[in-house]
């Protein structure tokens, strides 16, 4: 049996991509990842009213399925290309997504032994000197205009 290069390059990228089967995102300092069904922000604290964002992953893809939710209700993550917009969500029960969203841009990244999740083309942030209620957005790169501090999105899996 013989095989192309792209095909055994295909094989080999897919060996060596990380999937989690549940996971939750952390920030940097510790505070969690919540969300409102929309979008994705790092918790205020112990009083924190939005659920926590438990996620799963693989194939570049991460969804979203609220607790009690049927399993059909999973949502896609996206992020809109050459934009800085808010890292998003789909609505439940559809895959429709805006113009230039990418739901396959999502990649784990390992460095020094911890794992993050990682958009092509960008990075994540929060909008700098913002009071804490702004949603985490996806800055593409390179980008001009408001400032923004980059936030890594740190991931614990799950058992």
């Amino acid at each position: 049996m013989k095989f192309s290069f792209a095909a055994i390059t295909a094989f080999a990228a897919a060996a060596m991509a990380k999937n989690f089967d549940k996971f939750t995102v952390a920030t940097d300092g510790g505070a969690q990842l919540v969300t409102d069904g929309q979008y994705f922000y790092k918790a205020t604290g112990p009083n924190e009213k939005r659920p926590l964002a438990i996620l799963s992953g693989g194939d570049g893809k991460v969804t979203f399925t609220a607790e009690g939710a049927a399993p059909t209700g999973w949502q896609n993550l996206y992020v809109i290309e050459k934009a800085v917009q808010p890292l998003s969500m789909t609505v439940p029960h559809s895959g429709a997504t805006p113009i230039n969203a990418n739901i396959s841009a999502f990649s784990v990244k390992t460095v020094d032994g911890v794992d993050y999740l990682d958009a092509d083309g960008g990075s994540f942030a929060l909008p700098t000197g913002g009071n804490g209620t702004a949603p985490i957005y996806f800055v593409a790169l390179p980008h001009t205009g408001p400032a923004y501090e980059v936030v890594k999105l740190y991931i614990n899996e799950l058992n």
